[in-house]
C-alpha cells in the first residue's frame, strides 16, 4: 500500500491576508459570536483555494503566523427573525 502513495511536493507558499475585521466562528458556541484568535486551518485552505482551486490540488496548512497583536471588539446584532 505505500508504494502505491505520490510523494508530496515539497514547495511552500506564503500568503500575507489582511483585513479591518474577522470572525472565524466557534462550533461549539451556536448562539454566541465567539471568534478564535487567529485564522483557523480550514479557514487558511479556504483563502488558498480562492486564490488558486484545482482538483488536483490539496492545500496542507504547516504554520500560521500571527504579525500584529489580536484584538478583539464587541458588536452587538439582532439575529432573530421578526415579521
Amino acid at each position: 500500500m505505500a508504494e502505491n502513495i505520490i510523494k508530496a511536493d515539497e514547495r511552500v507558499v506564503s500568503v500575507k491576508v489582511t483585513g479591518d475585521y474577522a470572525c472565524f466562528t466557534r462550533p461549539d458556541l451556536k448562539v454566541e459570536r465567539l471568534s478564535y484568535p487567529c485564522m483557523t486551518p480550514s479557514a487558511a485552505r479556504g483563502i488558498l483555494d480562492s486564490i488558486l482551486w484545482k482538483p488536483e490540488f490539496r492545500w496542507y496548512v504547516r504554520r500560521i503566523k500571527i504579525l500584529n497583536p489580536v484584538r478583539f471588539v464587541t458588536v452587538k446584532r439582532n439575529e432573530i427573525n421578526s415579521k
